[in-house]
């Protein structure tokens, strides 16, 4: 475990990276409910929203649970299936 590393749990049923924390940002790609990532960066953009980067793009933080390590991400993944 790292204590430096944290993991997302999509919460939404579909949700949709954005090429940076912006809702008029360009789409790049999709993720569903239940998929586990790790956090990459945070940013709270102008609006005072927060949003999350990972390796597929930018999410915002209603999309996602946020958990300090990958074992309580699964365990929280496995009950949204």
């Amino acid at each position: 475990m790292a204590p430096d590393v944290e993991w997302a749990v999509v919460v939404d049923p579909y949700a949709a990276f954005r090429n940076f924390h912006s809702w008029e940002s360009e789409v790049v790609g999709h993720c569903r409910c239940g998929d586990i990532l790790q956090v990459s960066g945070i940013s709270v953009n102008s609006d005072k929203e927060s949003w999350y980067m990972f390796s597929s793009g930018w999410l915002p933080a209603s999309a996602v649970d946020i958990y300090s390590n990958r074992l309580r991400a699964q365990s929280a993944s496995a009950l949204l299936k």
